[in-house]
Formats: structure tokens, sequence, C-alpha cells
């Protein structure tokens, strides 16, 4: 009697999973067979061996992938009907245990296997016969399996059975010809089981990382691929201010880089949050190029234009001037004003008079010098040195001999010089110089301090200057007035807005 053990195990993928479910599941299926009343595994048998490695390596793999959980492994054994029950349960129970001792001591994998055997399946013996068109006296033969019982028993005793009421059925043709095509495919085992991975929900970044980009920027795309297509959009973010526009779709991360203006090269990370864990990708960016000046050959030199040679040179501000009040009152004078820069200018003057006739007893004699530190204040001061607005400190030295046909008035050292007695004065001053031609101003100056000296009063008597009284002067008010007529002198001392400008 040929005896035949499968053992199936589902190989055929079945997708388990929707996007709400978190655990997919896989089957497979083997078949190992035995030869006639064998009870151990001969894997030289038919595909025996191949078989049975092949679902070796299917559970060693499980075990290897910790999100894979094997569930328990029902062997499950049947006989064809032509043997005697208590051999046929027997040799089921032994080819079951040979086979799930075969699984343990071929895999590292801890396996909770569950044998039972059964009876004979009367109900696939039927369907098969239904199936068959070549069956010898079909009807009669479903007829018996499915109205006769499978035994009779009197006082505990079989005495009839469905297998022996086939055996007898004109002359055992029917029963000899299932023996042959039906029974040996029944004679099986059928061991089965369930692997369940759980779905991780993970990412994989498909574009090259890090990324980079030109100091001037532009658009980037970061691609990646789920393990779960479960139509949830990454969250992306990022601290740096120059990554923006940042938009996650469910396949990529689409983002900005601004133009890099420093001259140092900058790198930041975008996150991307999915199924509870975090991908980084570094962004990086070039510096702005250092300007790179290339050298010029210096050109031989050539002679410059006069004005332009002029235009080189810094500006240069002096002025002479004359006060015209003395000027009205036939006392010459002469003066003359720089500028020392930050809007500071020193000014000194010289007067000197010498008119006399001693026939009519008339003198008008006066000569002395003096010196101002002058500071200049205003918004014309700012455009240009010596106009605008201007206070100083003001210092006068003086002689004089003044006599209109009486008495006269004498300062300082008959027959001496300027400094044999002479007057002084010191005093605060104000002015304000107005542009009235290119070249030209007018200062208006006043000022107030004290004066101080000795002096002498005369009388003509017979041809002779008769002395009368020698007197101090000390004297506080008013000790100067002055307008002068100011000529500019100097590179690019002229007033702009009074005539034409003179080329530099």
């Amino acid at each position: 009697m040929k005896r035949v053990l499968i053992i199936f195990f589902l190989l055929a993928i079945l997708p388990m999973t929707t996007f709400a479910q978190s655990v997919r599941e896989e089957q497979g299926s083997v078949k190992v067979y035995f030869r006639v009343g064998a009870t151990t595994i001969d894997e030289a048998y038919k595909n025996n061996g191949r078989m049975l490695s092949e679902f070796a390596e299917i559970i060693n793999a499980c075990k290897q992938d910790k999100a894979a959980r094997i569930g328990r492994i029902s062997i499950v054994s049947s006989t064809s009907p032509e043997g005697s029950k208590a051999i046929n349960d027997r040799i089921a129970q032994q080819r079951a245990k040979a086979i799930a001792d075969w699984l343990m001591a071929k895999t590292s994998a801890e396996l909770v296997c569950d044998v039972v055997s059964t009876k004979t399946d009367w109900g696939m013996l039927i369907s098969a016969v239904e199936r068959r068109k070549d069956v010898p006296y079909k009807q009669e033969v479903l007829n018996i399996m499915r109205n006769t019982p499978e035994f009779t028993k009197v006082n505990g005793y079989v005495v009839a059975s469905r297998l022996a009421k086939l055996k007898s059925l004109y002359n055992s043709v029917p029963y000899n010809w299932l023996l042959n095509n039906i029974f040996p495919n029944m004679r099986y085992a059928a061991a089965s089981t369930t692997i369940e991975w759980e779905l991780r929900k993970t990412l994989t970044i498909t574009t090259a990382t890090p990324m980079a980009f030109p100091y001037g920027g532009g658009a980037g795309t970061i691609k990646f691929e789920k393990s779960v297509a479960d139509g949830i959009i990454p969250a992306a973010t990022c601290d740096a201010e120059w990554i923006n526009s940042i938009k996650a779709t469910e396949s990529s991360v689409d983002f900005v880089v601004a133009e890099n203006s420093e001259y140092t090269s900058r790198t930041s990370t975008i996150t991307l949050n999915y199924g509870g864990a975090d991908y980084q990708v570094v962004v990086n960016q070039e510096p702005k190029p250092v300007p790179v000046v290339p050298p010029v050959a210096k050109p031989e030199p050539t002679p410059a234009p006069t004005s332009e040679l002029v235009s080189e040179k810094k500006p240069f501000y002096m002025a002479i001037k004359t006060n015209m009040l003395y000027d009205v009152v036939a006392v010459p004078n002469l003066g003359i004003e720089f500028d020392l820069g930050k809007r500071f200018s020193l000014a000194a003057n010289y007067t000197h008079a010498w008119w006399s006739s001693a026939a009519k007893n008339f003198y008008w004699r006066y000569y002395g010098a003096e010196a101002s530190l002058r500071w200049w204040f205003g918004k014309s001061s700012r455009v240009k040195p010596l106009q605008g607005h201007h206070i100083g400190v003001n210092y006068q030295i003086m002689t004089y001999d003044f006599q209109l046909g009486g008495k006269g008035i004498l300062a300082g050292k008959p027959g001496g010089t300027l400094i044999d007695r002479p007057s002084h004065t010191v005093a605060l001053e104000y002015g304000y110089s107005v542009p009235i031609a290119r070249r030209l101003n007018i200062d208006f100056v006043i000022g107030a301090g004290y004066n101080w000296g000795i002096f002498d009063e005369y009388i003509p008597i017979d041809g002779h200057d008769v002395w009368q009284a020698t007197k101090r002067r000390q004297y506080f008010g008013p000790t100067k007035a002055e307008i002068s007529l100011v000529w500019l002198i100097g590179r690019g001392n002229y007033n702009k807005d009074k005539g034409k400008e003179a080329k530099r």
C-alpha cells in the first residue's frame, strides 16, 4: 500500500493591508511524499529535499526579521479508506510527527506544532468521484458513499461497512478503479501557518545628499519613498531663514534657497517627520565670490594739462582786504586772512596815516596793527571757508596824534616806535561776510571790549606844541567797527553762484 504525505504551506502573497492596517500576512505550500508504509522522511524521494529546504529557509528568514511573527504550525493528516482504521491512524500520527521533528531540527526558530490525525475524508472522496467522468458505475458508487453508513455495529461488533459494500460492487471493478486513481490523492498530511509582518512606516530618501546650491540660490526638491502607502504627507521644517517656501507632498518636498550675500558658506538641515521618526537632509550653499580685481598695467606717465594739475592740488583759501570805514576818514589800511581748517581763520590788519601841516596846526597821524582769531559758523561757512557768520577774539596795538588847529592828543612816545607807550585793546567781535562777486565779499564786523593806555594833551603856542597834561585811558565799550572789501585769493576760493565757475 502506497502512502503519500502532503504538507501545504501557501506561498501566494495575499495583500491584507489598507491605509488603516499595520500588519500584512503571507502563506505558502510544499508537498512531501512518503514511500509505501514508511514513516520517516526520505529527502532523496521525489522533490522532498528541495521543498523542505525552501520551507526551512522561509522560517529562518522570518526569524531574522524583527517585524515578522510566526504563528502556530498545524499538521493535519488523512488516509485513504483501504487500510484498517488502526493502521491508518498510527501511520498518519507518525508521519505528521516526523515532519514536526524535521522542522524543529532544521530551523532555529521556536516553533509550536499542533499534530492532528483525521479519519478518512469521505467528503473529499465524494467530490473527487463527482468530478471524474470515467468512474465505472459512477452513480452506484456515489449512492453507496452517500447513503451507506461508514460502519454498522451489532452488540459492539462491526458487521458491515461502506468500504466492504464498495468492494463487493460488481466484482470489485469500481473499487479497484478507485484504488488506483482516487485513493493515492487522499493519502496526505497538511501543515499550515501564518507569518505576520508589522508594517513599519519609514521613509527612504532617494535624493542625493547633502544637497549643494550655488551662492545665487535656487529651487530644490527632496524625493523619498514611503514603506506604506498611507496617504499621509510628512511634516517638513527648517530653522534657517534662507530656506523658505517649503511644501511637502506624499512623495517629495519642494523648497527655495535664497541668494547668499555673505562671503562665507552656510549649512542647514531640512527635517522630515514621518511615523514618529525624523529624517534629516543637509543643505549646503556656496559663499558669495570675492571680487577679484585683475592687475592693470600702469601706462607711461604723460604730461597732464595745466587745468588737471591744478584740480589735483588741495584748495587754498586766503583773502586781502581793506576797512572802507578807515579809508573814508583817510586812514589807509590793509589786511590779510588765512583759513586754518575746521572753520577757523586768522586775520591781521595794519593801518598807517601820517598827514600833517605845522603851519595850520593840523596833525592826522595814526598807525597800528591788530589780529583776530575767528570761528565761522552757519550754512554758508559749511559750503566754503571765509564766508557767512563768524565770531572771534581781537587784539589791537596803536599810536596816534590828532590835532585840528587847537588842542591835540598824542598816544605813544614822541619820536618813538609803535611799541613805545602804545594803547592796547582786547575785545570780542562778531561779523558776517557777504559774497558780492565771484571773488569779492563785504565783511561787516563790530567789536566790544577793553581799551587802555597813556596819552598826552597839548596846545600850540607861538609855533610850538606845549604839553598840558598826561592822562591814562581805561575804557569798556565798543572798540571796533569794520566794513571791509574782501578779495578772495587761492585755489577754489571763489563764490560759485557769482559769475562763471573756473575750470579746475
